[in-house]
Protein backbone atom coordinates (compact mmCIF):
# COMPACT_ATOMS: atom_id res chain seq x y z
CA UNK A 1 0.00 0.00 0.00
CA UNK A 2 3.16 2.15 0.69
CA UNK A 3 4.88 1.50 -2.52
CA UNK A 4 1.19 2.12 -4.29
CA UNK A 5 0.68 5.45 -3.08
CA UNK A 6 3.64 6.66 -2.73
CA UNK A 7 4.44 6.52 -6.21
CA UNK A 8 1.03 7.11 -7.39
CA UNK A 9 1.41 10.99 -5.38
CA UNK A 10 5.19 11.78 -5.91
CA UNK A 11 5.53 11.76 -9.75
CA UNK A 12 9.61 12.06 -8.88
CA UNK A 13 9.92 8.66 -7.35
CA UNK A 14 7.67 7.24 -10.46
CA UNK A 15 10.55 7.23 -13.24
CA UNK A 16 7.66 6.45 -15.82
CA UNK A 17 5.96 9.67 -15.84
CA UNK A 18 6.99 12.56 -17.52
CA UNK A 19 8.63 15.33 -15.10
CA UNK A 20 6.59 18.32 -16.13
CA UNK A 21 9.45 21.47 -16.89
CA UNK A 22 8.82 24.69 -15.71
CA UNK A 23 8.61 25.60 -19.60
CA UNK A 24 6.16 22.59 -19.93
CA UNK A 25 3.91 24.29 -17.13
CA UNK A 26 4.03 27.57 -18.99
CA UNK A 27 3.41 26.77 -22.40
CA UNK A 28 0.05 24.80 -20.97
CA UNK A 29 -1.03 28.18 -19.07
CA UNK A 30 0.38 30.38 -22.19
CA UNK A 31 -2.33 27.84 -24.18
CA UNK A 32 -5.46 27.86 -21.77
CA UNK A 33 -5.52 31.77 -22.33
CA UNK A 34 -6.46 32.36 -18.87
CA UNK A 35 -7.58 36.05 -17.38
CA UNK A 36 -4.51 38.00 -15.93
CA UNK A 37 -5.18 39.81 -12.43
CA UNK A 38 -5.18 43.26 -12.53
CA UNK A 39 -2.83 45.49 -11.05
CA UNK A 40 -4.99 45.73 -7.94
CA UNK A 41 -5.64 42.23 -7.18
CA UNK A 42 -1.83 41.77 -7.81
CA UNK A 43 -0.99 44.25 -5.17
CA UNK A 44 -3.95 42.23 -2.71
CA UNK A 45 -3.12 39.04 -3.39
CA UNK A 46 1.02 40.13 -2.72
CA UNK A 47 -0.29 41.89 0.84
CA UNK A 48 0.47 40.13 4.32
CA UNK A 49 -2.50 38.33 5.31
CA UNK A 50 -4.22 40.22 7.79
CA UNK A 51 -5.91 39.21 11.58
CA UNK A 52 -9.48 40.02 10.34
CA UNK A 53 -8.86 37.75 6.94
CA UNK A 54 -7.53 34.21 9.37
CA UNK A 55 -9.82 34.78 11.80
CA UNK A 56 -12.78 34.78 9.19
CA UNK A 57 -11.79 31.79 7.16
CA UNK A 58 -11.19 29.71 10.97
CA UNK A 59 -14.80 30.91 11.05
CA UNK A 60 -15.93 30.01 7.91
CA UNK A 61 -14.38 25.89 8.47
CA UNK A 62 -16.67 23.24 8.12
CA UNK A 63 -17.37 20.96 11.49
CA UNK A 64 -16.84 17.38 11.06
CA UNK A 65 -14.00 17.19 8.72
CA UNK A 66 -11.16 14.47 9.68
CA UNK A 67 -7.86 15.81 11.47
CA UNK A 68 -4.87 16.60 9.70
CA UNK A 69 -1.20 14.73 10.85
CA UNK A 70 -0.92 17.14 13.91
CA UNK A 71 -4.40 15.75 14.85
CA UNK A 72 -6.72 18.82 15.39
CA UNK A 73 -9.66 19.20 14.00
CA UNK A 74 -10.72 22.37 12.54
CA UNK A 75 -13.18 22.96 15.66
CA UNK A 76 -10.18 23.11 17.72
CA UNK A 77 -9.04 26.06 15.70
CA UNK A 78 -12.45 27.36 16.11
CA UNK A 79 -12.11 26.79 20.04
CA UNK A 80 -9.16 28.62 20.32
CA UNK A 81 -8.79 30.92 17.67
CA UNK A 82 -8.76 34.26 19.62
CA UNK A 83 -5.58 32.63 21.58
CA UNK A 84 -3.62 31.13 18.81
CA UNK A 85 -4.81 32.93 15.43
CA UNK A 86 -1.97 36.06 16.38
CA UNK A 87 0.63 32.73 16.17
CA UNK A 88 -0.79 30.89 13.16
CA UNK A 89 -0.72 34.63 11.34
CA UNK A 90 2.84 35.31 11.73
CA UNK A 91 3.37 31.65 10.94
CA UNK A 92 1.49 32.07 7.53
CA UNK A 93 2.99 35.56 6.53
CA UNK A 94 6.44 34.14 6.87
CA UNK A 95 5.66 31.34 4.88
CA UNK A 96 4.61 33.69 2.15
CA UNK A 97 7.59 35.89 2.51
CA UNK A 98 9.64 32.82 2.11
CA UNK A 99 7.35 31.49 -0.71
CA UNK A 100 8.37 28.24 0.83
CA UNK A 101 6.28 25.54 2.58
CA UNK A 102 8.76 23.49 5.17
CA UNK A 103 8.80 19.76 4.25
CA UNK A 104 6.44 18.62 7.66
CA UNK A 105 3.23 21.33 6.06
CA UNK A 106 3.14 19.24 2.78
CA UNK A 107 2.38 15.77 5.01
CA UNK A 108 -1.14 14.24 4.92
CA UNK A 109 -2.65 11.07 5.57
CA UNK A 110 -4.79 8.62 3.50
CA UNK A 111 -7.47 6.68 4.36
CA UNK A 112 -8.69 4.59 2.03
CA UNK A 113 -12.41 3.22 1.44
CA UNK A 114 -12.90 0.01 -0.55
CA UNK A 115 -14.90 0.56 -3.88
CA UNK A 116 -18.27 -1.57 -3.39
CA UNK A 117 -17.94 -4.69 -5.41
CA UNK A 118 -14.28 -4.63 -5.78
CA UNK A 119 -11.86 -6.82 -4.31
CA UNK A 120 -10.28 -4.79 -1.36
CA UNK A 121 -6.93 -7.16 -1.64
CA UNK A 122 -6.15 -4.72 -5.00
CA UNK A 123 -4.81 -1.02 -4.16
CA UNK A 124 -6.31 0.55 -6.85
CA UNK A 125 -9.94 -0.73 -5.58
CA UNK A 126 -9.22 0.96 -1.85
Amino acid sequence: MAQFYGSLYNLHNNKGTHQPTEQDIQDILTQAQLPSLTPTQRESLQAPISLTELTHTIKTLPLGKSPGPDGFTNQNYKTFSGLLAPYHLKTLNHIVTMEKLLAEMLVAHIATLPKPGKPPTICQNL
